[in-house]
């Protein structure tokens, strides 16, 4: 267990407003550092998988990013659109 690499992930301001990246080192206090964010950046996680899990859900919260900033994408055009309806001097 001491051998096996860890997934871990916390909090975020924004969608999916959670961050994931692999352990390189478990603090005292519980928190963790990342070999992505490097050493000064610690975080306490929400969440700690073996890696390979923890990948995959990475993988799949950033399908859910895509699809969610498609979404506002979207939408962002849409009602762009009616207000141009509206007052045509709008310019995007």
């Amino acid at each position: 267990m001491k051998d096996q690499e860890l997934f871990a992930f916390w909090r975020h301001d924004m969608y999916p407003y959670v961050l994931g990246a692999t352990v390189e080192k478990i603090l005292e206090d519980g928190k963790v550092q990342t070999k992505e964010y490097g050493n000064g950046y610690v975080f306490k996680p929400l969440l700690i998988l073996p890696l390979k899990e923890g990948k995959e859900l990475r993988q799949k919260l950033g399908e859910l990013e895509a699809g969610y900033r498609k979404a506002q994408d979207d939408l962002r055009k849409k009602w762009f659109a009616k207000a141009l309806e509206l007052t045509p001097i709008v310019k995007g």
